[in-house]
């Protein structure tokens, strides 16, 4: 079982080096390098998750996000569920917890590798387990999704982690996932 605060210590943690990495400085100033041109950049995230909250006292997920990146700004598209792991190959029905959402940040690019940090709004599911015939109950709510994430990189073939929360009013929840990417990322 992981608990909360190492949860929130850890993604403190990782906004915090991602934060650094986005808002570093550039080596040359606006003045003495010509301006690049305007690279966009589209793939797909796809990987596991491991995880704490909404429900679930620890976790196994997914992730599957489109994201699309034009200079700094990063865009994507996320779909992200948790289940409560107790044993293969039936968890015996207990909590989960689920966001579709919407995140806008800022991107740092090098040609091997990306750091990003963005939030959002997502549609959040919250399962408090049970299974339907001992009172499983699914809530719905919004939700503000953070991320904080690293990947290295080559043009099209991506692997990364990302440290990620869904603060809600109903039951927030975070982890960590490991994902591959594959996309246009020049």
């Amino acid at each position: 079982m992981i608990p909360i605060s190492a949860l929130r210590a850890l993604l403190r943690a990782g906004l915090s080096v991602a934060l650094a990495l986005v808002a570093a400085p550039r080596g040359a100033s606006a003045q003495t390098a010509p301006e690049q041109p305007a690279r966009t950049r589209v793939w797909l995230d796809a990987g596991f998750a491991v995880g704490a909250g909404g429900g679930v006292e620890s976790g196994l997920g997914w992730i599957a996000q489109l994201n699309y990146q034009k200079r700094s700004r990063f865009w994507a598209l996320r779909f992200a569920g948790l289940a409560e792991f107790e044993g293969f190959p039936d968890s015996g029905g207990d909590g989960g917890a689920g966001e579709f959402g919407v995140l806008y940040g800022r991107s740092r690019v090098r040609s091997w590798a990306e750091a990003t940090v963005a939030a959002g709004l997502a549609l959040t599911g919250i399962d408090k387990g049970g299974g339907p015939a001992n009172g499983s109950s699914t809530s719905f709510t919004v939700g503000v999704p953070l991320t904080a994430r690293i990947s290295a990189q080559t043009p099209v073939l991506g692997v990364g982690t990302e440290l990620w929360m869904n603060v809600n009013p109903k039951a927030p929840f975070g982890g960590v996932s490991f994902f591959l990417q594959l996309g246009w990322m020049p």
